[in-house]
């Protein structure tokens, strides 16, 4: 598999931009109330990473890629997870 341009692009915005979601993520405090968020962020950057090694990675190319898949996965259901945490923090403020 070939290392793409747009993938090592990802990778460098993501964490490029991870002292300002990590900063941005200690100041609120609804934020803190769900680290689900935090993790899914560092899911995707782990997937990220995953996905340019398995550009280089030769014969491990394949379990990179299931390595990669299955970080988006809990990537994903991190997110899932943090945005019920956010609402149900939210809703309750309302009440």
């Amino acid at each position: 598999m070939e290392l793409s341009v747009s993938e090592l692009i990802n990778l460098v915005i993501a964490v490029a931009v991870l002292p300002l979601v990590v900063a941005i993520w200690r100041k609120s405090r609804a934020l803190q109330g769900a680290p689900a968020l935090l993790i899914g962020y560092f899911l995707m950057v782990a997937s990220y990473t995953l996905t340019i090694l398995e550009g280089v990675g030769g014969a491990a190319g394949e379990l990179l890629n299931l390595a990669e898949h299955v970080a988006l996965l809990c990537a994903g259901v991190a997110f899932v997870i943090g945005v019920r945490a956010l609402a149900r923090q939210v809703g309750g403020e309302r009440s």
